[in-house]
Formats: structure tokens, C-alpha cells, sequence
């Protein structure tokens, strides 16, 4: 992501890395004739199971560390493969991301078959793009393809841009780092959020060229096929609590799990980058250098290990320690500890569903008596009490964390819960450590002011945004983030429901639970102009009044690990 700084914000190509002299760099061939650059890294027999890895972002690169990944995994006796996709780095072709992804994967498992080095069967690893190259490869039906473990990824490509409500700040990011040319570039300087209209956000960084990649994708056109989690090869999926793919990460192996091979989950306390949320401790980060430690390799690597050791490693000589890491419970998972616990299921068995009513005096338990408090519209005829709040798109809800790596900089949102164009429900604090495991929805009786609609590309009609935050609040009022979703509104007059797909985290005693809802999340979201132009070439907006209804239909879910309160 661009640091913060006073300079507009502008574009610096990056260097491609020399790969290591241990790298046999290679140019492996598709069907239609394009060159693929390709290292290979062979362990110290010269031969073994095959790791595979197909990647963006520079197979040499630091952002990745692939050299520091392929020694760790030959060092234990796996060939590794590592390839720039097509357009990408050293490879030919044409620059178009998931279009050719399922087609080269097949044409390189292929190329690999026919190795004198590879001496077993295939797997593949990565993570986010190279993660989704895997599941392209596994669509692909290619027979080699034995196993794979990806992780903070999904199938699904457009869920990688869009749940709810379009990722605009990731997705600005992603295509002025990765996706202008063949190169990687770094983002120096602060972009201009507050450019109008939102379409020329990036183009004022380009000097007014505009990647039309960017506004394809706003536009929900995002060019890729459609892949399913059939669950006919072996997998491990590696899901990041913090990511903002975590809940598609979950739901793919739910639905890999009605396959016939063996679906395993390890699901950690770590975002999109897999650093901790203290980055601090042993192994808890990569590096500010791009040189991973020794502590972060064992922390990264060491889940794949015992995995493809089960499904690969018949051909290795593996010693007890190692033979003993091949038993693996189906669901593994921390939001904490050191210690990863064992389940059969996710969320595991002791979780329950707890539930809290939207109340003039906060977030009640159910079934409690309903506060009437001075913040609220009573009504003489009995109905429910209301609150409201105005969307001004002039004035949005900041964003506060890094959408890819919260855990390096999770911003402040103590502030935002202040604000007049939010709605905050909290609840008493806690007596007991309260662990919330599993997934949550919250359930809105909303209404939005205005005889407006737009016309969304399938045809439904978007009124208007809803954000949803769940903040853990100190004693002291500072406030920390645990999750976040938003929903394109389009139906007024019912329930809203948002989901909250992937939950871990422990409310210490004497902490309260808070719930902020807004129709702004700002840039982390794509803005909603409160008319009925489209947001993306909006060049001005106009306020909206949100009103929500309280009372049984507005309440809060989640799951609750055993009999915390």
C-alpha cells in the first residue's frame, strides 16, 4: 500500500530480482506458443516430489521470498517450481489476470510430468493470486496434481474484489502495484481519495491515464472462469482470521469438504501478509526487509510440511518427527496462544450462538427487557423506537486499517465512534473473558430517506450502503477492530442482514462489545454518492437519512466459544 506522506502519490517501477545461482531458470511453453519463465530448485538427491508455485509478483522477488521458501522446502526434500504467470515478470503474453490461469497450469503440471527430477507426484502452494492459480490448476483436471494448500484465498476471483460492497482501496492498490504492465511497481506518496469522480482516482496517479482493468472491475466485469471447490484433490486451506478473504476462505473448504478427498482447515490469528497480530513476537511477521527470519519460515512453512509429507513424501526418508506430523486433525486453529487447538468441525463444538438486541441503551442480551433511552424517536402508537443518522459522501467514515495487513497497521477507530454519521450500540462490560469463535450475523430494520434507486449490473436496485464494524472497547474508550462487512442495501422496509463470515477473538474482562454502523467505510469501500448515479462516475453527492428501527427485527449474532459471558 502507498505510505503516508505529503507528495502526491506517483508510481515507481520496480527491479526484477536475479534468481539465486541455485535457480535453473528456464522458459517452460504453453499451448499457444507463449514462453513461461520458470525456476527450478532441486534438493540435494536432485530429484523428489514436486512443489509448485505460480505467481504475479516476480518469482526471484522479495515481496514473496520465494529463493528463502524453495531452500527451507529442498533442505526436507521437495523440488521446487517457481513461475511468473503470463505477462508477468520474465513471462510472455498478454497481461489479462485469472483469464489464462486454468490452461497454463494444466500446460505446466504437464511440462513437469516429463522432468528426469520429478520422481513423485505434484502439490501446490501460495497465497491470494497464487493461491487462485492453484485452484485453477485443480480445475484444470490435470491427473499429476496430487495436492495443495492454499492460503487467504478463494476460487471465487470476483470475491477477491467485491463482498457486498466493492473493495476500492485494495483493489486501486493491487492494479497500480501488480496489474499496469509486465513490471511491479511501488506506490510512492499519498493518493488523492478525495478526487471526484472516483474513476479518475487512479488515473491521477498514471498523469491521467486510466486503467480501464480497474473500472471493468468496479463494474462487477471481472474476466475470469468459474471455478468450484470440488474437493477431488487433497487440500489444506490456511485462513487468516485478519484477512479480508478469510470468510471465503472458510466457505471454500465447506464446499471442497462434500468432495471425496480429504479438506483440512487451519484457521490463525494473521492477515493477508499471515503476520500475527502482534507482529513482534518469534515468527510473528516476515520482515521490514523482505528477508523472512528463520522464526517466520517454521511459523509459514512447517503446517504445509506434515501435510504434503502425507500426500507427496512416499518417496522420502522421513524420520519420526516428521512421520508423527503427518497425523493431522481435520480443524486446527489459535486467535492468540502459541498453541493451535485441535476440532473436527469449524466453528468446534463448543461454540454457541448468542444473540444481542439493538436497544436504545446498546446491545441487550435477548429476550431482556428493551431499554427506552433519549436518543430515540418514541412513537405514541407503540411501534419501535428509532435512530437515524445522515450519510454525507462529502464527509465518509475513514477506513482506518491497512486493507492488506491490519496487523502492521491497524490505524485508530476509537474516533470514528464519536462521529454523528454513525450508529453505536455497545454492551455492558464483560465480566469474563467473552471468545468469539466462529461467524456472526447482524440483522438490520433499516430505511433510507429519497425516491431514488440504481439500476446494479444484474438488475437489482442499490439504494444505498450498509457497514458493519465490531469493535472491542477498553476500559479507557480506545476502541480495537475485530470485524468489519458492508452490504449493498436493496431492499428498504425489511431486514438488512450482514454477514460477519469468519470470527476469533477474546473480550477481556472489563472490556464492552460495540457495534458501529454507518453507510461509509472510506476508501476501504467504494462510496455510495446517496443519488442514483453510479458511484463510480459520480462527480457529486448528496445526504441521506438512515434510519434503523430497534427492537427484536435489529439484532446482533455470534458465536461464542462454551460458556462465556
Amino acid at each position: 500500500m502507498c505510505p503516508e506522506a505529503r507528495e502526491s502519490a506517483r508510481v515507481v517501477p520496480r527491479p526484477l530480482f536475479t534468481p539465486p545461482e541455485q535457480a535453473r531458470q528456464l522458459a517452460v511453453r504453453m499451448r499457444d506458443g507463449v514462453l513461461l519463465a520458470t525456476d527450478v530448485y532441486l534438493p540435494p538427491a536432485g530429484h523428489g516430489p514436486v512443489l509448485l508455485s505460480r505467481l504475479p509478483y516476480d518469482k526471484a522477488g522479495d515481496e514473496c521470498f520465494m529463493p528463502a521458501v524453495a531452500r527451507w522446502l529442498c533442505a526436507r526434500g521437495y523440488v521446487v517450481v517457481v513461475q511468473d504467470v503470463r505477462g508477468k515478470g520474465r513471462s510472455g503474453g498478454e497481461l489479462a489476470p485469472f483469464v489464462h490461469e486454468v490452461d497454463d497450469g494444466y500446460d505446466t503440471l504437464e511440462w513437469i510430468t516429463g522432468q528426469d527430477w520429478a520422481s513423485g507426484p505434484i502439490g501446490m502452494f501460495g497465497d491470494s493470486y497464487y493461491g487462485y492459480t492453484q485452484w485453477a490448476a485443480a480445475a484444470s483436471g490435470h491427473p499429476a496434481l496430487a495436492a495443495m494448500a492454499p492460503r487467504v484465498t478463494t476460487p471465487d476471483a470476483p470475491r477477491l474484489l467485491t463482498d457486498g460492497v466493492f473493495r476500492l482501496e485494495m483493489a486501486v492498490a493491487w492494479v497500480l502495484e501488480t496489474f499496469l504492465d509486465e513490471r511491479l511497481f511501488d506506490c510512492i506518496g499519498t493518493i488523492d481519495w478525495t478526487v471526484h469522480p472516483l474513476a479518475d482516482i487512479a488515473a491521477e496517479v498514471l498523469d491521467g491515464i486510466r486503467p480501464h482493468l480497474l473500472d471493468r472491475w468496479v463494474g462487477g466485469a471481472v474476466d475470469a472462469p468459474e471455478i468450484e471447490a470440488e474437493g477431488r484433490i487433497p487440500t489444506l486451506h490456511l485462513v487468516g482470521l485478519d484477512d479480508f478473504l478469510a470468510g471465503a476462505g472458510i466457505d471454500a473448504w465447506r464446499r471442497a469438504s462434500e468432495g471425496p478427498a480429504e479438506q483440512l482447515l487451519l484457521v490463525d490469528a494473521r492477515d493477508h501478509g499471515w503476520t500475527a497480530r502482534d507482529p513482534g513476537v518469534p515468527g510473528g511477521a516476515a520482515s521490514a526487509d523482505g528477508d523472512p527470519s528463520p522464526a517466520f519460515l517454521e511459523e509459514y512453512l512447517s503446517p504445509l510440511l506434515g501435510f504434503f509429507d502425507r500426500h507427496l513424501g512416499q518417496s522420502l526418508d522421513l524420520d519420526s518427527r516428521r512421520r508423527s506430523a503427518t497425523e493431522i486433525p481435520p480443524v486446527r486453529w489459535r486467535i492468540g496462544d502459541d498453541r493451535f487447538h485441535a476440532a473436527r468441525t469449524w466453528p468446534p463444538p463448543d461454540v454457541v450462538r448468542r444473540q444481542w438486541t439493538l436497544t436504545v441503551d446498546g446491545l441487550e442480551p435477548a429476550g431482556s427487557a428493551v431499554g427506552r433511552g433519549r436518543s430515540a424517536e418514541d412513537d405514541p402508537a407503540g411501534r419501535p423506537p428509532v435512530r437515524s443518522f445522515v450519510h454525507d459522501p462529502s464527509d465518509p467514515v475513514p477506513s482506518a486499517a491497512n486493507p492488506f495487513h491490519p496487523n502492521l497497521d491497524r490505524g485508530d477507530d476509537t474516533d470514528s465512534l464519536d462521529r454523528d454519521d454513525v450508529l453505536v450500540f455497545a454492551s455492558t462490560a464483560v465480566t469474563q473473558p467473552l471468545v468469539l469463535l466462529g461467524s456472526g450475523t447482524v440483522s438490520v430494520d433499516l430505511d433510507i430517506d429519497g425516491d431514488f434507486d440504481i439500476v446494479a449490473e444484474e438488475g437489482t436496485h442499490v439504494v444505498g450502503h450498509l457497514m458493519v464494524g465490531l469493535f472491542d472497547v477498553a476500559p479507557d474508550g480506545r476502541a480495537a477492530r475485530i470485524a468489519e462487512a458492508a452490504v449493498a442495501v436493496v431492499d428498504i422496509g425489511q431486514p438488512t442482514a450482514v454477514d460477519l463470515p469468519a470470527l476469533g477473538w477474546e473480550v477481556s474482562a472489563g472490556h464492552r462489545l460495540a457495534l458501529r454502523l454507518s453507510a461509509s467505510s472510506y476508501p476501504g469501500r467504494l462510496l455510495h454518492p446517496g443519488s442514483a448515479e453510479d458511484p463510480w462516475t459520480a462527480t457529486a453527492g448528496a445526504r441521506r437519512t438512515y434510519r434503523v428501527r430497534l427492537g427484536e427485527k435489529s439484532r446482533l449474532s455470534l458465536d461464542v466459544r462454551g460458556e462465556s459471558r
